[in-house]
């Protein structure tokens, strides 16, 4: 991924490289939010690859954040 890269509008999500190459599109991404208060990010059902195992994982997770100057799109 470039310096200049961007998420797609749809379809699969790209894998980073690394965290520091992750938190640049998420820095690209963000949006201007001065007036919200709290965002929260629910996945009600996910699914991953234990390293482990190699097994199938399922699980939920929730993301709540009280945004400074950005936010981010769930995509």
């Amino acid at each position: 991924m470039s310096e200049n890269y961007y998420l797609p509008r749809s379809g699969p999500m790209p894998r980073p490289a690394s965290v520091e190459e992750g938190r640049n599109v998420l820095k690209q991404e963000a949006f201007d939010a001065p007036n919200v208060q709290n965002i929260t990010f629910r996945a009600l059902e996910f699914t991953a690859v234990c390293p482990k195992t190699g097994q199938p994982d399922f699980g939920k997770v929730e993301i709540s954040y009280t945004p400074r100057h950005k936010c981010i799109e769930s995509k």
